[in-house]
């Protein structure tokens, strides 16, 4: 199934237009506002071809009810996805029924445009006289016909364009970065030396800064990813593109906000928490670690944004994806081979490889003290040692740095082609 809108509008050139209708399948309400005409086609039918300003009150009286504040350009696409034809109660292949619910559909709007009753209708042959029958047209020579490089460039450019034109979403998520981080400093503010301090209070800076990338990207990409995942699925249905142009077009033009916002955080805690900053290298450790796990996090986002296109199922399976992920990173008990079944599933989890290196780096060489009595004088003894006594007391794989980054970049690259393959998948379906 597919649908096209062809607007047309006075005084307005012909390649602004196409600019409009090729690179944007769904344009904001203020310049929908600036057509004239409004086309919309489904399943190769007519289903309404007058006025813009009229199209709204016509669905109306259909049944298909445009919401108040609701971009109207959006409000037809949804209407006419097979998605929107799915109920809680179907079982199987529920793609399935939904599309013989969405043909019905479009049968029915069709027949109704058609119907002499109907005076609202545009004559083509008298608005687009030179327009070619689609019966005379070999749609399979029209499949892709820019090279993959074009594709990309154009789906790389409107995924940045609708980051820029979607601020709120950026506000929301360094405003939420901004107020854990506040949160954080209520806790850990200025961590200390003190040996037996430093074992939960250090240890816990690294378990929150962590656990805070991984939820942070997975929330991030399943609260938006699924109304981007319907717009994908209906463009596909057209063919308009090919998938890893599209996939490969969406991770880049996020990646700058997916980076910036680790790099954020450790500005705002790096030296407000007194980290050890023994090394010139273990603030760079450190932002390494957490941009690897923002993106890891980012994803397993993927991953089930390409599976689930409910909101609210997605938001229940953030713990079950998040919880597993670490317990078995060794946060909270360590996994021992001969007593634990899943000791083979810790080595896909990301958090195992980075909490240990985010550790290695937080403890090795930093200085601590711990105050011991002394029962002959009565008076207290300070000690002074290496923090790489505190790993002893931590169940950490004794992997190399360059084994634990390298099992994090494999596990980062599978998740999103992983991703890729199930969105691949879903995306041949319709």
């Amino acid at each position: 199934f597919f649908f096209f809108f062809f607007f047309f509008k006075q005084k307005t050139a012909y390649e602004m237009l196409r600019s409009l209708v090729g690179s944007e399948m769904c344009i904001r309400d203020r310049i929908y506002a600036m057509f004239d005409k409004l086309m919309i086609l489904a399943l190769g039918r007519i289903i309404y071809f007058s006025s813009a300003k009229e199209a709204v009150p016509y669905f109306d009286r259909l049944g298909y009810i445009c919401p108040k504040q609701v971009n109207p350009a959006e409000h037809f696409m949804k209407i006419l996805s097979a998605e929107n034809f799915m109920k809680p109660e179907d079982t199987g292949d529920t793609l399935a029924i939904a599309k013989q619910r969405y043909e019905a559909a479009v049968i029915k709007m069709s027949e109704m445009y058609e119907s002499p009753e109907n005076d609202k209708r545009c004559d083509v042959d008298t608005v687009a006289p030179d327009a070619v029958p689609l019966s005379q047209i070999e749609l399979s020579t029209l499949k892709y016909v820019a090279p993959w490089c074009i594709q990309f460039g154009y789906l790389l450019k409107r995924s940045m364009i609708t980051n820029i034109r979607s601020p709120h979403t950026t506000i929301v998520r360094l405003v939420t970065t901004v107020a854990v981080i506040l949160m954080g400093t209520a806790l850990y503010y200025d961590q200390g030396y003190n040996y037996s301090k430093a074992i939960q209070g250090r240890s816990g800076v690294q378990f929150f800064m962590l656990t805070f990338c991984l939820l942070e990207a997975i929330q991030n990409v399943i609260l938006v990813f699924p109304e981007e995942r319907a717009v994908f699925l209906r463009e596909q249905a057209s063919s308009l593109y090919e998938i890893s142009a599209y996939f490969l077009g969406k991770v880049i033009a996020e990646l700058p906000l997916n980076l910036l916002v680790p790099l954020i955080t450790l500005l705002m805690t790096f030296w407000l928490w007194n980290m050890n900053d023994v090394h010139s290298y273990n603030f760079w450790i450190n932002l390494l670690n957490m941009e690897l796990m923002y993106l890891t996090g980012t994803g397993f986002g993927l991953i089930l944004g390409s599976v689930v296109a409910n909101r609210t199922v997605l938001i229940a399976l953030l713990a079950v994806v998040a919880l597993p992920l670490l317990l078995l990173a060794g946060f909270f008990v360590g996994i021992d081979k001969g007593k634990h079944i899943m000791w083979v599933l810790q080595y896909i989890s990301p958090c195992k490889y980075i909490f240990t290196t985010s550790m290695r780096n937080e403890f090795e060489d930093l200085p601590l003290y711990r105050v011991m009595f002394n029962p002959t004088d009565g008076t207290d003894i300070i000690l002074t040692f290496k923090g790489n006594l505190v790993l002893d007391t931590f169940d950490l794989d004794p992997f190399p740095w360059w084994e634990n980054y390298l099992a994090v970049v494999c596990i980062l690259v599978a998740t999103h082609v992983a991703a890729f393959a199930l969105l691949y998948v879903f995306g041949k379906r319709v």
